[in-house]
C-alpha cells in the first residue's frame, strides 16, 4: 500500500505510528510549507497524489494556487485532524515584532514565553520577570481558565473528521498529559486517533502494547514547553520549569532552566531592538494591571 501524508510538522508522528501500524506500507510526507515549490499549481498536486492508495492530510488554508476542497473533491481524501491544545502551556505563543511585522524568535525558535514578552515591553527587570512566575500572576492572566476553552476547540477539530474528543482525552489524561507543546501532540495521541482513522477506510493495523514501546517521539526532536508547576498541581501531574529547544546535533545547548530563558529571551529582544510585541493576549494584558501586580511582589 502506498500512503501519502500532507499537513504540518504533525505529519512527522503519523509516519512514525504508520510505520508500526502499517509496516508494509511505502510513505511519501509532504510537509505543507514545501508544496508550493514542490508543485507549481493545486492541479499538480492532486495529479501526484493519484499516485497513492490513501492520502492523508490536514486541512491546509492560505496557500496560493492550493485549494484542499478541491483536492478533498478530486481524491479520496482522509482528512487528519490537526491537534491544537493550549491549556498545559497557555504562556507559550508566537509573537511578531509590531515595527518590522516579522517573526520574533527566541531559543525554542518560533515559541516564546508571553510573560516574559510582557515584562521586557513594559521595562521590568529580569529579576522582576522571574517573579511573575508565580501562582497569582497565573490566575490573573487567566491561565488556570483555558481548559474548556481548549477543550472545546480540539473537539470542533475533531468533529470535523468524524471523532469525538470525549473518546480520548480521559484515556489520554488517564496515562500523561498528551500535548509536548501548544501544537505538537505526543506521539500516543496521533496514535489512537490513527488507529480510529484507518478503521474507517477498513484498514488493518497492528495490535500493540502502545506506540511509545515501538517508535520514538518525532516531535520531541523539536522545542517541548514545559507544564509550569503551579499548572501541573491543577492538573494533578507532575511539572517544571525546563525549556528544550530542537535538539542540537553539534553539541550545542538546547536545555535551558527559566532563569535562563528569560535572560536569552531579554538579550535577543534587546538586540532586535523591539518596542512592542504584536499579540492578542498581550494587547489584552496591557489593560490589566498585570505590571503593578508584577511588581507587587
Amino acid at each position: 500500500m502506498k500512503i501519502a501524508i500532507l499537513g504540518n510538522c504533525q505529519i512527522e508522528s503519523i509516519e512514525a505510528s504508520l510505520r508500526v501500524l502499517v509496516p508494509d506500507a511505502h510513505i511519501q510526507l509532504f510537509h505543507v510549507w514545501n508544496v508550493t515549490t514542490q508543485f507549481s499549481r493545486n492541479q499538480s498536486l492532486i495529479e501526484h497524489l493519484r499516485n497513492f492508495d490513501l492520502v492523508l492530510s490536514h486541512r491546509f488554508y492560505d496557500l496560493v494556487g492550493f485549494d484542499f476542497d478541491e483536492l478533498k473533491q478530486e481524491l479520496d481524501v482522509l482528512e487528519f485532524p490537526a491537534l491544537n491544545f493550549a491549556a498545559f502551556h497557555p504562556d507559550c505563543v508566537y509573537l511578531v515584532d509590531d515595527k518590522t511585522h516579522k517573526i520574533v524568535r527566541s531559543c525554542l525558535g518560533d515559541y516564546n514565553s508571553a510573560l516574559i514578552a510582557f515584562c521586557f515591553a513594559n521595562g521590568l527587570t529580569k529579576e522582576q520577570c522571574l517573579s511573575a512566575f508565580r501562582e497569582s500572576v497565573f490566575s490573573h492572566v487567566g491561565y488556570f481558565s483555558m481548559w474548556d476553552n481548549s477543550v472545546m476547540a480540539l473537539d470542533a477539530e475533531l468533529q470535523r473528521c468524524g471523532l469525538k474528543v470525549g473518546n480520548y482525552i480521559p484515556k489520554w489524561m488517564a496515562v500523561k498529559p498528551f500535548m509536548n507543546s501548544i501544537n505538537h501532540p505526543k506521539i500516543f495521541a496521533i496514535n489512537d486517533i490513527l488507529i480510529d482513522m484507518l478503521a474507517t477506510r477498513h484498514i488493518a493495523t497492528r495490535q500493540i502494547s502502545g506506540i511509545d514501546d515501538y517508535s520514538a517521539d518525532p516531535l520531541i526532536n523539536y522545542a517541548k514547553w514545559p507544564i509550569y508547576p503551579e499548572l501541573a498541581s491543577y492538573f494533578g501531574v507532575q511539572g517544571g520549569y525546563t525549556f528544550k529547544s530542537e535538539t542540537k546535533m553539534d553539541g550545542q545547548k538546547y536545555i535551558f532552566g527559566l532563569s535562563e530563558f528569560i535572560e536569552d529571551s531579554y538579550t535577543r529582544y534587546a538586540a532586535l531592538e523591539v518596542e512592542k510585541f504584536r499579540n492578542d493576549m498581550l494587547a489584552i494584558w496591557g489593560g490589566m494591571n498585570l505590571a503593578d501586580l508584577i511588581r507587587s511582589q
